[in-house]
């Protein structure tokens, strides 16, 4: 190349670096490649003027700049991105943005606008995406989003945003995301997510939103994931209306106090349904019936105390069942669990569950993981679990009595934790079925009273065949044992102070067997057993309770009687006491019968040895007991 053709070269290439930096203004840095300005001084307190007009990204971040006025921006004409965040800006006028078509990307966050008036965003016909988040805004008016048809996210989370206009947000079909967290809001009325709506998430949690009227959000016909937490709601009725593309909701933190069968209706392929932390008592109907690929349903930290047969009903591909935290004192079998039977985790801690379900659970083939912990569980049965099941979490229960032949059907459970309850020996029996023994995390019995006696000998000879595959006991009594590893015990340590052991026997002389309405029932539970033996009830309505228990209506004595200090029709019914050492299990059962007057005033019979004298309006009813024909 001729030496003149050359120098002309390097002359055009020097002249074309050095006019952005010549164009630059003094305050700003540019940058060629992009080409893209930063004017981050802090004193700076405007838009500065001559910046190059091939400018595609501006950015002022961390400035005194309180506002965007019309003509600021003129000759950017290139202008597809504008940063102005973390500034002081309070207001932008209508028309600032006349002379920048393309800005596609706008971003105002962490500044003090408190108004977005209609026309602000005139001429942004290429924004698709918005962020006004961590500003003062308190309402947005109607059509202030009008002629913005390539908008794709709207962020305003973090705002003052109390109401929002009936057309606020209309007409936004290429719309994808609405971020409105964080706000004020109070309510969602019709009309204002005017259609056609093209977003498929929708972001309106942590708000004061107490009423989301029915079909307010049915134009969002292809929205699939929606946030409705921490707000005030207490009725879903309606909210879902034609959102058939639904896959998650999540409505946890609220005040929904009920569900009904249509509050879910056509929701066919939502996948996750979070209803924790609301004061739901009620369940209607079949009101999962549609929600036929949930997957995941947390209705944990509620007031649920009861489970319909058909309240399941539908959630055939149901995986993960949260109900932790209600107030669920039994379950049932029957019908209700054959609908939830592919489900793999059910979480159930912290309920009110005094026994593990045995019925309930019997048809949950699938089922891998089961936790109870914190319940006030004292006893498990035999064959309690289910085949497939691998992981069981009974801690901190009230648990007194494990069946050996509890484990009996889920020989795969490789994660069992039953520490601190109130186990004082173990069945020689109660792992035999289990294949795979592990360390401490696998297999937990700490924090449990231990009794090193002759209940646990043949505990102790099945321990000493395993080696160091199960963690050892330690001993809390007798007084010469205590603090000491079971395994490490000589074999002639476990003994009892007994002649001879005994299985136990039962007494139930002197039980209430009627009761008026409102008085003291006792029934009696005397066991002779040696060692002593534990004693559990089984009361009326299902739940099981011992001396460890703690339910306000009735307890159980230290001596094994149980005592309902004012029965209730609802107390009416069978009870069973039951009174289990190492060498045996006895059972007894009592009828007790309430009565009520016809004028409303209790009246009933007792266990007296002597005549019994009621009165009930203006007669006099003499009653004698018999016994053997003989009257006393």
């Amino acid at each position: 190349m001729p030496l003149a053709a050359t120098m002309l070269l390097f002359g055009v290439i020097s002249l074309l670096t050095l006019i952005p930096a010549h164009a630059c203004p003094s305050v700003c840095r540019c940058f060629a490649d992009v080409p893209s300005v930063h004017c981050n001084r802090p004193t700076l307190d405007h838009i500065p003027q001559g910046i190059p007009n091939t400018t595609t990204t501006l950015q002022m971040k961390g400035t005194r700049l309180v506002s965007v006025r019309q003509g600021d921006l003129s000759g950017l004409p290139l202008l597809r991105t504008l940063y102005l965040y973390d500034n002081q800006v309070h207001t932008i006028q209508v028309g600032a943005f006349d002379n920048n078509p393309n800005i596609q990307s706008l971003a105002v966050s962490n500044n003090n606008i408190s108004e977005v008036s209609p026309g602000v965003f005139r001429g942004l016909n290429s924004l698709r995406e918005l962020d006004m988040r961590a500003n003062k805004i308190t309402s947005i008016p109607a059509g202030v989003f009008n002629g913005l048809p390539s908008l794709r996210v709207v962020r305003l989370l973090g705002n003052r945003v109390k109401t929002m206009s009936v057309g606020a947000f209309s007409n936004l079909s290429a719309t994808i995301l609405y971020s409105l967290e964080s706000n004020r809001i109070e309510r969602i009325a019709n009309g204002v997510f005017g259609g056609p709506q093209g977003a498929t998430t929708m972001m309106l949690n942590n708000n004061n939103i107490s009423l989301i009227e029915p079909g307010a959000l049915s134009s969002f016909v292809r929205m699939t994931r929606l946030w409705i937490n921490g707000n005030r709601i207490s009725t879903l009725q309606g909210v879902f209306t034609g959102l058939r593309e639904m896959t998650q909701i999540y409505a946890q933190y609220n005040s929904i106090s009920a569900l009904t069968e249509e509050d879910f209706s056509g929701l066919t392929k939502l996948r996750e349904l979070s209803l924790n932390k609301n004061k739901i008592s009620t369940i209607a109907g079949r009101v999962f019936g549609d929600l036929s690929s949930l997957q995941t349903l947390y209705l944990a930290d509620n007031e649920i105390s009861d489970i319909g047969n058909d309240t399941f009903y539908g959630l055939f591909n149901l995986r993960y069942l949260y109900m932790s935290g209600n107030k669920l004192e039994t379950v049932a079998g029957g019908n209700i669990w054959p609908n939830v039977s592919k489900s793999e985790w059910i979480y159930s801690s912290a309920n009110k569950l005094t026994t593990v379900p045995r019925e309930a659970l019997a048809n949950m083939s699938s089922l891998r993981s089961l936790v109870l912990s914190d319940n006030p569980i004292v006893y498990v049965g035999p064959d309690a679990f289910g085949p497939q099941l691998t992981e069981v979490k009974l801690q901190n229960t009230k648990l007194r009595i494990i069946d050996g032949a509890a484990f009996n059907s889920s020989p795969q459970v490789n994660r069992l934790t039953l520490s601190n309850n109130h186990l004082q020996y173990l069945p020689e029996t109660v792992f035999q079925p289990l294949t795979y023994y592990g360390d401490h995390e696998t297999l937990d019995l700490a924090g449990n009273p231990w009794v090193c006696d002759c209940q646990l000998a043949g505990y102790y000879a099945w321990l000493k065949t395993k080696g160091w595959a199960i963690p050892s006991l330690y001993c809390t009594s007798p007084p010469s044992l205590a603090g000491q590893s079971l395994r490490r015990l000589a074999n002639n340590s476990l003994n009892c102070s007994c002649e001879a052991v005994e299985s136990p026997r039962i007494d139930t002389a002197g039980s209430t067997t009627w009761a008026a309405a409102g008085d003291e029932a006792i029934l009696r539970c005397k066991v002779n057993a040696c060692p002593d033996a534990a004693v559990l009830w089984t009361a009326a309505r299902g739940i099981s309770l011992t001396s460890q228990s703690e339910f306000p209506n009735m307890y159980v004595q230290a001596d094994g009687t149980l005592v309902i200090p004012a029965v209730t029709p609802g107390d009416a019914g069978r009870y069973t006491c039951m009174a289990v050492n190492a060498f045996g299990t006895a059972e007894a059962e009592i009828r007790l019968e309430v009565t009520v007057g016809p004028t409303g005033q209790a009246v009933g019979i007792h266990t007296f040895n002597h005549p019994v004298w009621i009165f009930a309006a203006v007669h006099v009813l003499v009653f004698y007991w018999y016994i053997s024909g003989v009257d006393i």
